[in-house]
């Protein structure tokens, strides 16, 4: 199992390496060239500094984090901080679940954090390469899909799925419907692509949240999950509305990029919230000083891009 970790994590790095030749052309949060009049006449060359601060505090307005903590500043550490967190979910579940006192007394319990660490990752990666390397939505959104084609791919050969108690038509589903969308992300028809992803995650996170048991059984579980599963189900439900609202946000209603990465903070941070207030947290013997540190780091987020 630990060399199929070691080749996850490999695919993950290799994909974050994947966006960072875009060619000739100047990077840009949107999907397509079109200019933004407002910031197009910020990004004007300023005539003396005192031009250069207000232009600079009305930007930052636009974008979220005009007030004390600058939003990209925050969502760049964020996303850097995203990366090792699911980084080390994906690559050791058992480490990840000791050192937040979650149960790995089971398969399932470690494919189940693999998986959410596989969701988090890919959902920071999106983040940093947009806010790092000035990517687009739908080339920062290659890679997101090209580590869930291989995920799902490892799972189905390595014998994972049927060892954790699923069948596997699901999974072969998703795994042709990542494929399909690596693909489309490079033809005139991202945009559309994007769309249609975005309105599929929705039923999918929300049944996670709302009954984590029969979304297990919809994916073909046919064990028993324990209340710790539940709750790592429920994350990987927040990660799937999180992606929803980021991109949903951004294709359908033109938001600015950093304020619908604070939509998919804001489901990041309903499931820890979630976690405390309905004793999930306490009942498992979870770390609560962990939870409650990602809690404070998401609504931290929230009301520097939102507000």
């Amino acid at each position: 199992m630990m060399k199929f970790a070691v080749l996850h994590l490999g695919a993950l790095l290799l994909s974050s390496s994947a966006i960072c030749c875009v060619e000739g052309r100047k990077p840009t949060f949107t999907l397509s060239p079109r200019a933004n009049p407002i910031e197009s006449s910020l990004r004007k060359e300023p005539e003396h500094d005192v031009k250069t601060s207000n232009n600079k505090k009305v930007l930052l307005g636009l974008r979220g984090g005009a007030g004390p903590l600058d939003a990209e500043g925050f969502l760049k550490v964020f996303s850097s901080a995203g990366l090792l967190q699911g980084a080390l979910m994906t690559a050791g579940p058992k480490v990840s679940n000791d050192l937040y006192g979650i149960d790995s007394d089971s398969f399932l319990d470690e494919f189940v954090t693999k998986q959410c660490g596989t969701g988090i990752a890919a959902f920071s990666l999106t983040l940093y390469l947009m806010l790092f390397k000035n990517a687009s939505l739908k080339d920062a959104m290659v890679p997101n899909v090209l580590i869930w084609t291989f995920t799902n791919l490892q799972s189905l050969l390595s014998g994972d799925l049927v060892e954790a108690g699923f069948k596997t038509p699901g999974f072969v589903f998703c795994l042709g419907a990542c494929a399909l969308m690596a693909y489309l992300l490079s033809t005139e028809h991202a945009e559309m692509a994007l769309k249609v992803w975005s309105i599929l995650w929705l039923p999918a996170g929300l049944q996670m949240i709302l009954s984590p048991e029969g979304a297990a059984k919809a994916w073909g579980h046919t064990g028993t999950m324990s209340r710790s599963n539940n709750m790592m189900l429920r994350l990987f439900g927040s990660y799937l509305l999180s992606m929803s609202g980021m991109i949903g946000g951004q294709v359908f209603y033109d938001m600015e990029p950093l304020k619908a990465m604070g939509v998919g903070n804001l489901f990041f941070g309903a499931w820890h919230a979630l976690g405390l207030l309905n004793g999930d947290c306490e009942a498992i013997g979870c770390n609560m000083f962990g939870m409650n540190v990602w809690l404070l780091v998401h609504i931290a987020g929230v009301v520097t891009t939102l507000f």
